[in-house]
């Protein structure tokens, strides 16, 4: 490979190729610490995801069930009810749809009878879709997937160039899964084998990562070795990262996964809740049946958003990892990336246009920021008044205290103007002074 081809490859690839200095080590394993311990969260939160669906089993609980047991007796008077309405209606109308009478006591009875069925085959279906997908590709892990390159892959790859700009691989890590993370050493160099050889890339990649650019005086382009016989050796960075990318990738992923905890929750505790809605009013619709098929319409509906759910978090982490592969970088990759989280937020539309349920998750994130401001405006009320009370405990503290000294100023000022001075020719004890400064011993 020629010196104008090096020259070519280093220019298209600079913003992969990082060379090694002590500052950078310390800042990169700083920030890769920081970044993988917020990977850390947010695997524990996408672990709590996945586990949020064994709630769905709430129908098989022993004390619920025993709950529902205590209203059969009403259950029972209000199918006894709806048998009567519904045939007090067959006779009342002269023309009666025998057919459509028998499905819908077909569909009432299976409904009454089969929904302990369905409700315990619809949850191990639905967990077991979400723990294995949740398994499977870890969000975490595409998240970095994204944002790591491999200097050995793009050496691998050929070291392609499209118009004068780097032509990456498809894979440009070997990252598959939280292992790979936690053993990955954000400042290991690339090996060119030195002196004696040995050099982990191929001939033309240890040509090219040997080498290093500089500007001449000349404003032109000349290369530089890495090596040297009297001085520390330089190196290029094995990986190359997008460190704020990554974790703010992370962190809106972190604060997605929180509201959509609470949305499944919400959504889990609808469906069964439908479920004791159907157990108690599957047979007073023996006339239309109209009711019976709304409800296992919307248990249906339910449960597929339940799903989906998680289908969502994870095209969403997949998108966030195309961003950087896609080579939008800059302002443009910042609106995509919020971009992508208003879409997780408001849910996509034909969710909601097909099922009629939002998988949006704004009205959570709204009710739990009502919540965090009204504690915080409980809390603030509260201190306040603690405030207040002290502010008006030291009022009334001092105005007693001044109470004190001018109540003693007006007693005495009383006291000064209702009590007769003692004067010179007073009587003192019945005798005047001067009586008693003449009288003999």
């Amino acid at each position: 490979m020629s010196d104008s081809q090096i020259i070519s490859v280093l220019r298209a690839y600079a913003d992969y190729l990082h060379v090694t200095n002590f500052v950078s080590d310390g800042l990169r394993w700083i920030g890769y610490m920081l970044i993988y311990g917020l990977t850390t969260i947010v695997n524990a939160l996408s672990g709590i995801f996945a586990k949020m669906y064994k709630l769905l089993d709430f129908w098989g609980y022993a004390p619920f069930q025993k709950f529902l047991k205590t209203y059969d007796p009403i259950i029972w008077a209000l199918a006894t009810i709806g048998i009567i309405w519904a045939g007090l209606m067959m006779m009342h109308n002269k023309r009666v749809d025998y057919h459509e009478k028998g499905n819908n006591f077909l569909v009432a009875v299976l409904l009454f009878f089969g929904l302990t069925f369905l409700m315990t085959q619809g949850t191990k279906l639905i967990t077991a879709g979400a723990e294995q997908a949740m398994v499977n590709t870890p969000s975490a892990v595409s998240i970095y997937q994204g944002n790591i390159t491999d200097v050995y892959m793009l050496d691998k790859a050929g070291w392609k160039t499209s118009g004068g700009k780097a032509k990456l691989p498809k894979t440009t890590n070997r990252i598959k899964n939280m292992e790979d993370i936690k053993l990955l050493s954000i400042n290991e160099k690339v090996d060119t084998g030195g002196w004696f050889g040995g050099s982990k890339a191929s001939d033309d990649g240890t040509k090219i990562l040997a080498k290093q650019l500089s500007m001449n005086s000349d404003g032109k382009w000349e290369l530089h070795n890495m090596q040297g016989a009297f001085k520390i050796d330089d190196n290029y960075y094995r990986y190359s990262w997008h460190p704020w990318i990554l974790a703010a990738n992370l962190l809106l992923y972190l604060i997605t996964v929180a509201i959509v905890i609470f949305k499944l929750v919400k959504i889990i505790m609808e469906i069964n809740f439908i479920g004791l809605l159907a157990q108690g009013a599957a047979l007073t619709d023996f006339d239309s049946g109209k009711r019976n098929r709304q409800i296992i319409a919307k248990l249906r509906d339910s449960f597929v958003v339940a799903f989906l759910l998680c289908v969502i978090l994870q095209f969403y982490a997949q998108f966030l990892s195309f961003i950087t592969r896609a080579g939008v970088g800059g302002v443009a990759r910042i609106f995509a990336m919020i971009g992508a989280f208003l879409f997780v937020l408001d849910g996509p539309n034909i969710i909601q246009a097909v099922f009629g349920i939002d998988a949006g998750l704004s009205s959570m994130a709204q009710t739990m920021t009502n919540v965090m401001l009204l504690a915080r405006g409980a809390g603030s009320t509260t201190k306040s008044a603690l405030n207040a009370t002290k502010k008006l405990g030291g009022v009334a503290k001092g105005i007693a205290n001044k109470g004190l000294v001018g109540g003693s100023a007006l007693a005495g000022f009383a006291n000064g103007l209702t009590k007769k001075p003692n004067l010179p020719g007073d009587k003192v004890g019945g005798v005047t002074p001067a009586a008693a400064s003449n009288k003999k011993p």
